[in-house]
């Protein structure tokens, strides 16, 4: 499981690397790659992205998380 604080992390990355806007639970799975980032190193992982269902509010606190 991830946290509400990784979902934001992760939707930030998406935005700044892949030019895309998720909701949480469509970063989820990006969130959950970055925390076992040590288990999955050299392997080939893919991740599936969904949903851009996200309020402008939510979008403005996760570029402005950490």
């Amino acid at each position: 499981m991830v946290s509400e604080e990784e979902m934001r992390h992760a939707i930030k990355l998406y935005l700044e690397h892949c030019h895309t806007v998720a909701e949480g639970a469509g970063a989820a799975t990006l969130a959950a790659a970055v925390k076992l980032k040590d288990q999955l190193k050299g392997k080939k992982v893919a991740l599936v992205l969904s949903g851009g269902n996200i309020t402008l509010d939510e979008l403005i606190r996760s570029i402005q998380s950490g």
